[in-house]
C-alpha cells in the first residue's frame, strides 16, 4: 500500500538525501522507505510496511544472503541461527526439542505422554505414565496395580514382594531361599531343598543331624 501510494505522487525532478540513512536507495516520495541496501545490510519490512536496511535482524528473523532480506524464523521460534528451521530460542508456549526445533508445549493427561506437541496413550492400559521415548514402558501404575519392570501387574510375582518407593508401587526380589515373601528379612514359603529354620521365618537347608519336621529345620 506504500509503494501503491508513492507511485501515484509527483515524483522530484532532482536528487533528494535519503531521510532513512540506512538505505541504499529510497523511495522518492516516502524517503524513509528503503528500495535496497547497502552491501552487508538486510532489509526488514517492518509492521507499518517500511522497509529498513539493518546489519542484523530483529530477533525471531534472520538475514538471506541470497534474497539480502530478513526472513522470519519458523513458527514457535522466538530466534533462530544459520537457517529459519534452526531454533534456538522459542516464544512462550512453546519448548525446544531435537536440538533446534519449536514444538506447542501441551497439557497431556493420565495415561498419555507428550511427545513433540502430541499427546501419545501409553501402550498397557494401567499405566498413568510411561516414558516419551518408548510408549512401551511404564513409570507408574494405577492404584490397582503394582510397577514390575516396566510393566503394571495385579500382584507381584512368586520370588518378589511388594514395597512403595517415592509414592510409587513395585516389586523387589525376595532372598534367593524364599519362594513368596512380605520382605526383605523373612519367607512365607521356601523354595525348593530349603526349610524353615525353627522358631523364624528365615529359610536354609537342613543339615544333619538336623531334621525336617512339617517344613520346619
Amino acid at each position: 500500500k506504500i509503494l501503491e501510494y508513492a507511485e501515484k505522487q509527483e515524483k522530484p525532478d532532482h536528487c533528494e538525501k535519503c531521510e532513512n540513512t540506512n538505505c541504499k536507495n529510497c523511495c522518492p516520495t516516502i524517503p524513509i522507505h528503503c528500495l535496497t541496501c547497502p552491501d552487508g545490510s538486510f532489509m526488514f519490512t517492518e509492521e507499518s510496511g517500511l522497509n529498513d536496511c539493518l546489519k542484523e535482524c530483529p530477533e525471531g528473523y534472520i538475514g538471506n544472503p541470497a534474497t539480502k532480506k530478513c526472513q522470519k524464523c519458523r513458527e514457535g521460534c522466538a530466534a533462530c541461527k544459520d537457517t529459519p528451521e534452526t531454533c534456538t530460542k522459542c516464544i512462550e508456549g512453546y519448548k525446544l526439542i531435537s536440538g533446534n526445533r519449536c514444538v506447542p508445549i501441551v497439557d497431556c493427561p493420565e495415561g498419555t505422554v507428550e511427545r513433540e506437541g502430541v499427546c501419545l496413550k501409553c501402550k498397557d492400559p494401567y499405566c498413568l505414565q510411561c516414558d516419551a521415548l518408548n510408549v512401551n514402558k511404564c513409570l507408574k501404575c494405577t492404584e490397582t496395580h503394582i510397577l514390575n519392570e516396566d510393566e503394571c501387574i495385579p500382584n507381584c510375582p512368586d520370588g518378589m514382594y511388594e514395597v512403595e518407593i517415592a509414592g510409587r508401587r513395585t516389586c523387589k526380589p525376595c532372598d534367593g531361599r524364599c519362594k513368596t515373601c512380605s520382605n526383605a528379612e523373612s519367607c512365607d514359603e521356601c523354595a525348593d531343598k530349603y526349610t524353615f529354620v525353627q522358631g523364624s521365618r528365615v529359610c536354609d537347608i537342613c543339615q544333619p543331624p538336623s531334621m525336617v519336621i512339617g517344613n520346619v529345620c
